[in-house]
């Protein structure tokens, strides 16, 4: 089986902290308006479901 270099075919080798910083890392802006509000909702979410866990019975 032939040896294939990745060099030849243009594919670079990336180390760990340049996937994070070229693949947007942080998230964004809409990750840190999303984020908080999306886990403040779950407590409540939690509590709805509960309610209707028991209503239902």
């Amino acid at each position: 089986m032939k040896n294939l270099k990745l060099k030849e075919l243009g594919v670079q080798e990336m180390d760990t902290n340049e996937m994070i910083n070229v693949n947007g890392g942080d998230g964004g802006l809409l990750d840190s308006l999303l984020g908080p509000l999306l886990l403040g909702l779950v407590p409540i979410l939690n509590s709805v479901i509960e309610a209707l866990k028991a209503i239902l019975k």
